[in-house]
């Protein structure tokens, strides 16, 4: 390779001849005694659009060939460019990267931003959960998991658990009221404890 350097107003004027008339930048940087790095900014100086670098037809059939050779040798592996994985292998790399073996793994415990920014709800991790059954994402909000483990029973669709002080990740079992759906706004009563209560 050629050493950096400038060129003359007249010599970048031939460049820029010679490229627009087909040659390469390696040609001309070997023509000028210079690098491929000078002609191509003194091209773009100029408003020259340069061209994708393509290997030629011949170049193509030795890169092929050499690829080839080398994935008979061992030496490579074809990669899968233009090809998909198959079902199994996709369920490999998924258990591969699942849970602990996640760099982004939090123990199975997420944070989610609540409706309207109302706070912030804690869901954990439940896969076998019957609220999750056939769903892609196995989470179950914590207020709910603990509610169920005060009453020993599963909560019914109808049902909503109430934060007693405001504070959805307060999922302490003295703050949370077992309350219906329907019933979850303004003066409500909770069916467990038959306490009533408010909600703005």
């Amino acid at each position: 390779m050629g050493r950096p350097r400038t060129l003359a107003p007249e010599q970048e004027q031939q460049v820029k001849e010679a490229y627009l008339s087909g040659d390469s930048t390696q040609d001309i940087a070997v023509c000028y005694g210079c690098d491929r790095k000078t002609i191509s900014t003194t091209l773009n100086r100029l408003g020259v659009p340069l061209r994708k670098s393509t290997p030629s037809p011949t170049g193509r059939e030795r890169i092929s060939k050499a690829s080839k050779e080398a994935w008979a040798d061992g030496r490579m592996k074809p990669g899968m460019l233009g090809k998909q994985h198959s079902p199994v292998s996709r369920q490999r790399m998924s258990e591969a990267q699942s849970q602990e073996r996640n760099p982004q793994w939090r123990g199975g415990r997420r944070k989610v931003a609540g409706k309207n920014g109302r706070g912030v709800y804690i869901y954990v991790l439940v896969p076998e959960h019957p609220s999750v059954a056939g769903k892609s994402k196995k989470y179950v909000a914590e207020h709910r998991l603990v509610m169920e483990a005060r009453i020993g029973r599963y909560l019914t669709p109808d049902e909503n658990v109430h934060h007693i002080n405001g504070v959805k990740d307060d999922n302490r079992p003295e703050n949370l009221l077992l309350v219906r759906h329907h019933s979850h706004f303004g003066m409500v009563v909770c069916p467990h404890c038959g306490e009533g209560f408010h909600i703005k």
